[in-house]
């Protein structure tokens, strides 16, 4: 046990003010991407907003103090790394003035240090992107395009909230501590009791506090439906035996909106005990009960990752019923208190719970052993013996796939999914009775869903909230005279939003598909190359003509932005790793790259590279395909 003194409690403004940290060679590299850093930038500005003082506690950062008096960093690194980053785009932007210099340092990776020193940096020559390592540059635009997308104001009240409010727990082992060993103990500590677990003893509780003869047989059904809900990572069907999926399902396995008395009918009969236990059992032994698999071993397992974890599947669940209930994680167990209250609550959300798991499982994307997105559901093979998958639709399944997809990378968090929320609760009105969702009116909802993002968000003098968008019953009106596209969200360079890039790429795909005139590019190069073309979890934006082109090559002179190299017409979405690796080569350089490689990662970017001349000096390929695809962004998918 460390001695109490050895954990001291410090806000960011004091962790990186006092003291000097070092990664040891035996950590891994920086790996955090958009959605942890995204995450943890809401999370301090949601608090930063609503807290009014109250700190913000960050979690822990485990080190060992060297005999030259710095701070070998044993946990922590990705936080520590990420909140560097943040600080020096802090300061980039004017925004905080207190850290001018990172307190943090990399043994024998030189690249690491350099690339933090010179995020910090205002001097010096510019550096390339093959220069700086991927991870940290992908991290910084990452930061740059959250703070740009929020009111300067409220950036400095989130950088004043940091330094002040949020707070680190500093945990110094004993210096005689292997650290090898304690590194391998981090490493492979057992999961701490998390919400979720909490927030299902308490509704249990309230079952079990209720007035009724046949509270045991309510509480084991609604603890069965948890449980197999909780396996986010197989189909929900698939964790029931083939007796007890005959009862609750359709032969189709679906069967939406039953109610919670006809689920009890089948599930409380069963021989297993309800797994309920209370929040002190829990505490003691910080494990949930595991779900029995189903007796096939031959049926169909569909191992596969989702979009959505479980504690924010619940949020969203919720607001089936409660359609103003936060999909904000960290308060989770408030906004349940918030809503359910009595025993007629916990069964009506079971219920919920029960119909929308359903619905997850056929109508969003889900990948299967790393491979592409897949719309895809359960049925019983042709001699009812087993469990086989088939696309979901037999027509437009492909379409779905792709604007599911679009959403879900514009948006890789996992809490605050909007454009999920607004899907889950239309499927929950159209699937009534069991009725399979319409291919063409579900296409018809999202499609309208990405208009009114596109122009809710910017096409209006002040941007609307995302509630604000889904609570509207049509599409964003976006003729009015004081309404007009923001240019500003266009010419961002490196700042401009993910989803304008990603809806642009949707619209391509989709006139592409229907051998739509683009004008624009040429056509043979565009059409060879939209068949491997998807969308994957892009958060770099390329500068097709780059900002520091190798040798002596022309550059954009301009300061004007809509003029400049960070114009929307010069600009794609791409993956970090690419975009460091072909960073300052000249167009036909990328070009070359692409074409022997059959990776196509932006239809923006093939119609670019479509174009035999490109840059300073051939501002006419720049303008026509800048206007062609602004005509696009500007129609409406519905």
């Amino acid at each position: 046990m460390n001695n109490p003194s050895n954990a001291t409690f410090l806000s960011i403004g004091e962790l990186f003010e006092n003291g000097e940290y070092i990664i040891p060679i035996y950590q891994r590299n920086y790996a955090w991407g958009a959605p942890e850093i995204e995450q943890l930038l809401q999370d301090i500005w949601d608090m930063a907003s609503e807290s009014r003082g109250q700190p913000y506690y960050l979690g822990s950062l485990v080190v060992h103090k060297r005999k030259d008096g710095k701070f070998e960093t044993i946990d922590g690194q990705q936080r520590h790394t990420t909140l560097s980053i943040i600080l020096a785009v802090l300061k980039s932007l004017s925004i905080q003035k207190t850290i001018v210099t990172p307190n943090l340092a990399f043994e024998c990776r030189d690249r690491s240090k350099d690339t933090l020193a010179y995020l910090f940096s205002t001097e010096g020559e510019p550096k390339t992107n093959a220069e700086l390592e991927p991870a940290m540059q992908a991290a910084k635009e990452v930061t740059q395009r959250f703070l740009n997308s929020k009111e300067i104001t409220k950036a400095v009240l989130l950088s004043q909230y940091l330094l002040k409010d949020v707070k680190i727990l500093r945990v110094v082992v004993p210096e005689d501590t292997d650290l090898n060993h304690y590194f391998e103990i981090m490493n492979n500590r057992g999961e701490q009791l998390e919400k979720h677990e909490v927030l299902k003893a308490r509704m249990m509780g309230i079952l079990q506090n209720q007035e009724t003869d046949n509270k045991g047989g309510e509480m084991s059904t609604f603890s069965k439906i948890w449980d197999a809900c909780a396996e986010m990572d197989r189909y929900f069907v698939m964790s029931f035996t083939p007796d007890v999926r005959k009862k609750l399902f359709t032969d189709a396995l679906y069967c939406t909106h039953r109610t919670f008395e006809d689920l009890c009918n089948v599930l409380s009969s069963l021989q297993e005990n309800a797994s309920f236990k209370t929040l002190e059992e829990l505490i003691k032994d910080a494990t949930l009960a595991p779900i029995g698999k189903s007796e096939s071993s031959n049926e169909y397992e569909g191992a596969y990752a989702g979009i959505i974890n479980f504690p924010n599947f619940l949020l969203h669940v919720l607001r089936i019923k409660a359609p103003q209930a936060s999909l904000d994680d960290k308060k989770l167990l408030t906004t349940f208190e918030e809503y359910i209250k009595t025993a007629d609550d916990v069964k009506g959300f079971a219920r919920d719970l029960f119909t929308c798991r359903q619905l997850l499982d056929r109508y969003i994307i889900k990948r299967y052993n790393d491979e592409k997105w897949s719309l895809r559901a359960l049925k019983l093979s042709s001699d009812g013996s087993s469990v086989v998958p088939e696309n979901s639709f037999e027509e437009l399944n492909e379409s779905l796939i792709m604007l599911i997809s679009m959403f879900h990378v514009s948006y890789p968090n996992q809490s605050r999914k909007y454009w999920l929320s607004g899907a889950l609760s239309y499927l929950y009105k159209a699937s009534k009775n069991s009725t399979l969702v319409d291919k063409g009116e579900y296409l018809g909802f999202l499609e309208q869903l990405s208009d009114r993002f596109f122009f809710g968000r910017f096409y209006t003098n002040k941007a609307l909230e995302y509630d604000d968008i889904l609570l509207l019953e049509k599409s964003v009106p976006y003729s009015a005279e004081s309404k007009k596209l923001n240019d500003d969200y266009l010419h961002r360079g490196t700042s401009t939003p993910n989803f304008i890039f990603n809806r642009l790429d949707y619209l391509l795909w989709k006139r592409l598909k229907a051998d739509e005139s683009t004008k624009s590019g040429n056509p043979n190069y565009i059409k060879a190359r939209l068949a491997n073309f998807s969308f994957t979890t892009r958060s770099s934006v390329e500068h097709y003509y780059p900002q520091d082109p190798v040798g002596d090559s022309d550059r954009f002179e301009s300061d004007n932005q809509a003029e400049s190299v960070d114009r929307f017409g010069n600009l794609c979405l791409i993956s970090a790793s690419r975009n460091s690796k072909l960073s300052n080569h000249l167009p036909h350089a990328k070009k070359e790259y692409y074409a022997n490689s059959n990776i196509v990662e932006s239809l923006k970017q093939v119609f670019m590279m479509s174009y035999d001349e490109w840059g300073p000096k051939h501002l006419h390929s720049l303008d026509e395909h800048e206007k062609m695809i602004i005509e696009v962004l500007l129609t409406r998918c519905k």
